[in-house]
C-alpha cells in the first residue's frame, strides 16, 4: 500500500479479494474461539 503523502495515493475501493481477507479473519476468530466448531466446517485444516 503506498504512503499516504504520495500524491498517487487513493483509498483502495472494496474489492472481492478484502472480502476474503474479512472471511480469513473470521475462520481465525472462530479458530480461536471455538476449535472444535471451527474443525467441524473446516475439516481438512
Amino acid at each position: 500500500m503506498p504512503c499516504r503523502n504520495c500524491p498517487r495515493y487513493r483509498p483502495r475501493p472494496a474489492t472481492f479479494v478484502d472480502a476474503l481477507e474479512v472471511l480469513r479473519l473470521c475462520e481465525l476468530a472462530l479458530f480461536v474461539v471455538d476449535p472444535d466448531r471451527y474443525r467441524a466446517i473446516f475439516p481438512d485444516e
